[in-house]
């Protein structure tokens, strides 16, 4: 018989992992300025946003992030790799 006092805790789902390859460059560049502002991004020239944005597109592209549907909040963000679950 479960107790009214336990709760069951809501069930983790692991990101899905989508190919980078598979989205519009639009997408990816929409996705890294998001990550770049998570991040702190001090507000300056448009010129080092672009600079910001160039780098972070090679990183997608060389694998370093990876791009993760979260289906808990339903959004997409960019992720290091190393920060991924195994086998991602």
């Amino acid at each position: 018989m479960e107790h009214a006092s336990q709760q069951q805790s809501p069930e983790v789902v692991p990101p899905v992992f989508v190919p980078w390859q598979s989205l519009q460059k639009e997408t990816l560049i929409k996705l890294a300025q998001e990550a770049i502002l998570r991040e702190g991004f001090e507000e300056g020239s448009q010129e080092e946003m672009q600079r910001q944005i160039q780098v972070v597109l090679k990183g997608i592209e060389r694998g370093k992030y990876l791009v993760a549907f979260d289906p808990s909040t339903e959004s997409v963000g960019l992720i290091e790799k190393t920060q991924a679950p195994k086998g991602a």
